[in-house]
């Protein structure tokens, strides 16, 4: 018989484990459906390439409509074979005027998959006008992206992601809102961002626009079951429950950094770390190069790097001031699926003349969105298995996300493994730069009465097409994740001058002591802001709590308090385990379709769907 206090230890190990395996799975998915696709282009200025498309495409001021005009069987087999990505002749109509002969394809990986299995054809989808006639463009634009504005039930965070770099005078993609249709037939409200490729290049660094890469360190067949299952969690989390106030618990970077610790070399090398000056040890940033590289590119690339790892003189290897500039806004916004997280991504670096730049990617997991309690949330909120995960005296995610420190603003790991930052940031001069540029911005952008204009500009400009069903979401859920998404940026905002002007520290060492002078995050839930919906190879809160009520079968109560009894009978008599695994996939399609296509990931899946019951157990005590 296991006693009180072990059982305790023991209940609170397994649900650390099991909550692990369910965050691995939504990494996993999401790391597929964000895997950069690179098409080579000559980095010289290219026939067609203009600026004109500026004042036309990305005219914020009323929303855009494109027509793609495509053959019904062009369109039904792209449909159906949308993981294809494969490109499709049409004609497009982009606000009355029409361009023949336009390439069209859906793009993503996992998230294509998670679209087509909820019956849906609302995909995220790219346009490339000068696919099939060379020097063929939209008034100068060769390329186009459509985004679908999925897991973001504010709809706003790219836009405003966007915006926010592009007012700090940081080269940054244009955007703008847009209605696809097909074949004259609405499909759903769009975001509409400039590809960054060769007109984005030229529009920003002139005809001789150097070289551009997309790191990604994250390869899925990395992934090791065997070593992630192998770690010690009780030696990992067992103390959660005992955390200290002011304490951050990173559960999620502490997890990623388990499930691709055999990638390690390929995150520093992303990183921009310097490894030695053989060019083929830089082959997962070469690999993912935009343009046609040749050995003299790489080698001045290289050197760069070398140069920013040992110099102490960073500025001779980046354009230092709109670095700091870009990590001002970045680290405002906080997106930790991206650089300054575990995973190494969404990002492009650009190099010219052997000085490099960050270019900002894929913020809709930005602005706090990036953690455990979001994605519980997103599965778990308003059911009856909902219950907050217990951190003990923890800061919560809205606590840690608002206050995150402008001067240690990493995720998990160190800043000096992320060069690009902190090579910098602990030098006097820099840093009082990014620190008045801070002031400066928050007083241009949110004291001014920019940011509020702004975001009621677009929260009543998207909001008659939610009302018409062409987003994700509810008008609920819209209006609630709107809302939060503009109270995250107003404290943020706040904490920030809070933290320049001395009055909350600006390091991860010292809030933890100095907790009690962090901003109050009054009613914000960043889970409110963000859906995972369909993420999960398609897997929906609907049928999680499908699941879970088959879980819990007749014998136990179909709440959260329920579900607690069944784990701690299951701990002294795993007798019943089949029996659940069996009323699992009784109950689960998407399951059901995962086993019979691979072993492994559905086996895997299940796993991680009991995970997703036993995290309840996680709840705060009284």
């Amino acid at each position: 018989m296991i006693n009180g206090k072990k059982k305790e230890i023991l209940n609170i190990i397994i649900c650390i484990f099991l909550i692990a395996a369910l965050v691995l799975l939504f990494l996993i998915a999401i790391i597929q459906s964000k895997k950069p696709s690179v098409e080579a282009a000559k980095s010289d200025l290219l026939p067609g390439i203009g600026t004109d498309y500026v004042d036309m495409i990305f005219d914020d001021s009323y929303v855009h409509t494109i027509n793609v005009e495509i053959s019904e069987n062009y369109w039904t087999y792209m449909v159906s074979h949308a993981t294809e990505e494969a490109y499709m002749l049409c004609d497009v109509v982009i606000d009355g005027e029409r361009f023949s002969d336009v390439a069209f394809r859906p793009k993503g990986n996992s998230s294509l998959s998670a679209i087509a299995s909820q019956n849906s054809d609302h995909f995220s989808f790219k346009l490339e006008f000068d696919h099939y006639q060379n020097g063929y463009t939209y008034h100068g634009l060769d390329k186009l992206s459509l985004n679908n504005l999925g897991q973001d039930k504010s709809c706003m965070k790219d836009y405003l992601a966007y915006h926010m770099m592009n007012e700090a005078d940081i080269p940054a993609p244009l955007c703008s809102y847009t209605l696809l249709q097909i074949n004259g037939e609405d499909l759903g409200l769009y975001l509409a961002v400039e590809a960054i490729d060769d007109s984005f290049c030229y529009r920003n660094y002139g005809e001789d626009y150097g070289e551009l890469y997309r790191p990604d360190a994250f390869d899925i067949d990395s992934i090791s079951p065997t070593d992630f299952l192998s770690i010690d969690y009780a030696e990992m989390f067992g103390n959660i429950p005992n955390s200290k106030p002011g304490q951050r618990v990173d559960i999620l970077g502490s997890i990623i950094n388990v499930a691709f610790m055999d990638v390690q070399d390929q995150v520093s090398i992303s990183a921009m770390n310097y490894i030695d000056d053989d060019i083929n040890h830089y082959n997962t940033v070469f690999d993912t190069s935009v343009f046609d590289i040749q050995k003299s590119d790489k080698e001045r690339y290289v050197q760069a790097v070398k140069t920013l790892n040992t110099s102490s003189h960073p500025e001779d290897a980046l354009e230092i001031d709109n670095v700091i500039r870009y990590f001002a806004i970045h680290n405002f916004i906080n997106n930790y699926d991206s650089y300054t997280g575990v995973f190494v991504h969404n990002f492009y670096v650009h190099e010219k003349n052997g000085r490099l730049t960050m270019v900002p990617w894929d913020y809709n997991l930005g602005f706090g969105a990036f953690s455990v309690e979001s994605a519980a949330e997103s599965f778990f909120g308003g059911s009856a298995y909902d219950a907050p995960l217990d951190l003990g005296q923890a800061l919560t995610d809205e606590e840690s996300y608002v206050n995150y420190p402008i001067d240690t603003p990493t995720y998990v790991v160190p800043v000096e493994d992320r060069p690009m930052f902190g090579t910098w940031i602990n030098i006097p001069e820099y840093r009082d730069e990014y620190h008045s540029f801070y002031v400066e911005f928050i007083s241009d952008y949110f004291d001014s009465g920019k940011y509020a204009s702004e975001y009621d500009k677009i929260y009543n400009r998207i909001l008659p097409y939610v009302e018409k069903g062409l987003t994700f979401y509810t008008v609920d859920e819209y209006t609630e994740g709107s809302a939060n998404v503009n109270l995250y940026n107003k404290l943020r905002a706040e904490s920030i001058l809070r933290q320049v002007a001395g009055n909350i520290p600006t390091t991860i060492a010292e809030q933890e002591i100095h907790y009690d002078t962090l901003l109050d995050t009054e009613d914000l839930d960043l889970g409110k802001t963000i859906s995972f919906e369909g993420v999960a190879f398609g897997v929906t809160s609907a049928e999680v709590q499908a699941i879970m009520d088959a879980i819990a079968g007749d014998d136990y109560s179909h709440d959260s308090d329920g579900i607690t009894r069944l784990l701690a009978d299951l701990q002294t008599d795993t007798s019943g385990i089949p029996a659940i695994l069996g009323r699992i996939l009784g109950t689960s399609p998407t399951l059901q379709k995962m086993i019979i296509k691979a072993v492994m990931p559905g086996l895997f899946l299940v796993l991680c769907l009991i995970i997703m019951i036993i995290s309840i157990k996680i709840s705060r005590r009284k």
